[in-house]
């Protein structure tokens, strides 16, 4: 109610509160039920900790605003929001998110396994004493190891994000890089890709 005493509780709050049940009784203040349940269900949390999220718990609870979350001593994660109504009525809601919160930590372990996998991936790139150079499905670079750019350092704008496999061709012909470009460029070029595109083991003399 107006002085945060309360009125009623329907059967999915208490379930969410069940450790502070005996408290859930008309009349009762919202600190004492908050306080209980700070007590029975955040033993995980240090006394520093609990005085702190009681005190900012109590302050929102009577200035509702954006909505808040806690996780229980047996891993389960409840959201709870707050508003007034039109004639000062106090309401506080309580939502589950336990399946939301795992949902979103197997999607961070998961972005944490692929970041490791993607830094042993450029490890292994970085090792290789042979020239190494990625491409994606639509022949645009990924990426290429630190001999690739060594040995091609004279056409460093071969070298940009998302180049295309022609326009890399085509830079290193203008520029003489490779000593068997002879003929119509266009040409040349085209082979060039086609020999790439290949399957096997090739040798290139550059100029």
């Amino acid at each position: 109610d107006k002085d945060d005493r309360l009125i009623l509780h329907n059967s999915r709050y208490k379930e969410l509160t069940s450790n502070a049940a005996p408290y859930l009784i008309p009349g009762q203040t919202y600190e004492k039920i908050v306080t209980a349940f700070a007590k029975s269900s955040m033993a995980h949390h240090s006394a520093k900790e609990k005085k702190k999220w009681l005190k900012e718990r109590l302050k929102q609870h009577q200035t509702p605003g954006e909505p808040g979350e806690i996780e229980f001593d047996n891993g389960q994660w409840v959201r709870y929001t707050d508003f007034k109504t039109k004639d000062g009525m106090l309401v506080s809601l309580l939502t589950d998110i336990t399946e939301l919160k795992q949902r979103e930590q197997q999607l961070i372990e998961g972005e944490a396994r692929l970041e490791a996998a993607h830094g042993k991936l450029v490890d292994a790139i970085e090792s290789m004493s042979e020239t190494f150079i990625m491409f994606d499905a639509d022949d645009k670079m990924v990426t290429y190891n630190s001999t690739y750019a060594e040995a091609f350092k004279e056409a460093p704008e071969a070298l940009i994000p998302n180049i295309s496999m022609r326009e890399i061709v085509r830079i290193m012909a203008e520029k003489n890089i490779y000593n068997d470009v002879k003929g119509n460029l266009d040409r040349y070029v085209s082979k060039r890709i086609k020999e790439l595109k290949t399957p096997g083991i090739r040798e290139l003399q550059l100029s």
